[in-house]
């Protein structure tokens, strides 16, 4: 309304960006929506499926934030070959894709919400959430100026709804010296990507073939270390090897 019609369409390769990057913790919350109605109704108590909880959003926090960066690095590239016209868009897209990561962790506490039967104690966070995303995006157009405004505006707003959807989640079972210590290992990994993407990003031209394919290398490398924490606190790598090891033998075992 406030930038035009043009503005929309340079805007929107952020978004496609987004939910390109948003699409795989959804898909792990769809996964594990069926599992957490199953031990639920085994348990009867949200201190029996917390697990449910904490496990997916480290995993959804690791998966974005690497993503978030990953995507910053190599997608200006991809537009500056297929999509010249929508240049302009590229700076608004490194600033907007990373409300992915709010996005992702906060699908994994609603789905635990849901699994609660609190769905409907969500509806005032909701509104929340899109007045509070309105009122940033507003005042971040008017003090930032630009699409790149309006993104940022977003993302603060989606960092606040998503948290205090985190927040009412864990609530349910848990004291505010473990919430604060989680929330910490969530963030962690998002300040960890945001620095390594700033600091690779620096090495060189971004629409240079070579010089983009060498940051990506780099940037998945010095990622390793932030998997290996991952894995010690989930499991998450270990219990995938198994899982693919496992159908594996039964595929070979077929006749």
């Amino acid at each position: 309304k406030y930038l035009g019609i043009a503005a929309l369409g340079i805007y929107s390769i952020g978004g496609m960006v987004y939910q390109y990057v948003v699409g795989v913790p959804n898909m792990l919350a769809i996964v594990l929506y069926a599992r957490l109605q199953e031990t639920f109704g085994e348990r009867g108590s949200p201190e029996g499926i917390k697990n449910y909880l904490i496990f997916p959003i480290l995993s959804a926090s690791f998966i974005t934030a690497f993503l978030n960066g990953f995507f910053t690095l190599t997608i200006p590239l991809a537009v500056h070959w297929v999509l010249p016209k929508f240049i302009s868009g590229i700076p608004t897209m490194k600033i907007f894709i990373w409300g992915a990561f709010f996005t992702a962790i906060g699908q994994q506490a609603n789905t635990f919400l849901v699994t609660l039967d609190k769905q409907w104690k969500t509806l005032p966070i909701l509104i929340l959430g899109v007045g509070v995303t309105y009122l940033f995006g507003f005042l971040c157009l008017r003090w930032v100026g630009g699409i790149e405004g309006v993104a940022l505006g977003v993302v603060i707003g989606s960092m606040i709804y998503n948290l205090v959807m985190i927040i009412y989640a864990k609530k349910h079972y848990s004291d505010w010296v473990e919430w604060l210590k989680f929330l910490g290992l969530v963030f962690s990994f998002l300040v960890y990507f945001l620095l390594l993407t700033f600091l690779v990003d620096q090495l060189g031209s971004e629409t240079e073939l070579g010089k983009v394919i060498l940051k990506a290398l780099i940037y998945s490398a010095a990622a390793i270390p932030a998997a290996w924490l991952l894995d010690k606190k989930t499991h998450i790598f270990t219990i995938a090897r198994l899982m693919i090891q496992e159908k594996l033998k039964s595929f070979r075992s077929q006749p």
